[in-house]
């Protein structure tokens, strides 16, 4: 502690500049939002000690620039000892240049806030495509996933919101055969409501799939934010795993009946798994259910 300490007052003295990493790990809090110890170790420095992490968090919290709140498990209690970390205003003021432009920025409430759980679940799953993509050699990092991404289009002078991805992943795959660049669209499921509220949402997705961009006819408007359509994946968790099976077959099954969706869903994705599944093989595995049926299939759509 004491050396973190005296980092720290050396730091506010003006004395002591900052380290590459703590520049990074005061970048992925900003850009997640909330972040707890472990994730940032997986995200960042895997291979260095979880206690060389904590040291490096310890000192940028004593210099002001990182805080915690207690953070919540999947039933809502405080976790043992866990924090969840995020960017003071202070730390903002370091990492906001690094980034794209955002209104949003967290405080203590709502750091702690009812939505804490989904947010954390959402660093979970981010830490799971920059861990599986570290391991299989293809380049997904921190900075390579947004949070809450909306997507609008103009109409007259205002713009109105189709649907609001939790996560949007971009990563590059290196292959032998040719290296390819994806974007997949996330959404984070903790079975809070019915499988017909996450059906909407697959619907919201349908109409963003099918919209003319404006004032070209015969134009989709996601072809002016994306070079290919982003797969639909939704990540089930913090219910036992007969629940969230349970859960994906009756949201596929919805899919699809659903008239406007089912011409579409190949293109579209609405692909299915489990958190636990995505921590255990990660997500380039072939763990994603589809409304097609037949067996699972990878991150690029093809059979395990």
């Amino acid at each position: 502690m004491s050396s973190a300490t005296d980092w720290a007052d050396r730091y506010l003295a003006g004395q002591q500049p900052l380290t590459a990493v703590d520049v990074d790990v005061l970048t992925a809090c900003l850009q997640h939002r909330l972040l707890t110890t472990a994730h940032l170790h997986a995200m960042l420095c895997p291979a260095r000690t979880p206690r060389w992490m904590r040291e490096v968090i310890q000192r940028l919290a004593l210099a002001g620039l990182l805080e915690h709140v207690p953070a919540r498990g999947p039933s809502g209690n405080r976790g043992r000892r866990r924090r969840a970390w995020f960017t003071t205003d202070a730390g903002w003021e370091v990492a906001a240049p690094a980034l794209a432009p955002r209104a949003y920025r967290m405080t203590r409430e709502r750091a702690g806030n009812a939505v804490q759980r989904h947010t954390l679940v959402g660093s979970d799953i981010a830490a799971a495509f920059v861990g599986g993509a570290r391991a299989r050699g293809h380049v997904c990092g921190p900075l390579d996933i947004d949070r809450e991404v909306a997507h609008r289009f103009p109409r007259g002078s205002s713009t109105r919101t189709i649907v609001t991805a939790d996560l949007r992943v971009r990563c590059w795959i290196q292959d032998p055969d040719g290296d390819l660049m994806i974007t997949r669209l996330v959404e984070v499921d903790r079975a809070q409501y019915g499988p017909l509220q996450l059906h909407a949402k697959m619907r919201a997705y349908g109409r963003l799939y099918t919209q003319n961009a404006p004032q070209r006819p015969g134009v989709a408007w996601w072809s002016e934010q994306y070079q290919a359509w982003p797969k639909v994946l939704i990540v089930l968790a913090d219910r036992p795993a007969h629940l969230l099976a349970r859960r994906a077959e009756a949201l596929l099954d919805l899919c699809l009946a659903d008239r406007s969706l089912s011409p579409h869903l190949h293109e579209l994705g609405v692909w299915c798994t489990t958190l636990d599944q995505l921590r255990d093989q990660g997500p380039y595995a072939a763990i994603w259910q589809t409304a097609a049926g037949g067996g699972l299939v990878d991150l690029l759509g093809q059979p395990g």
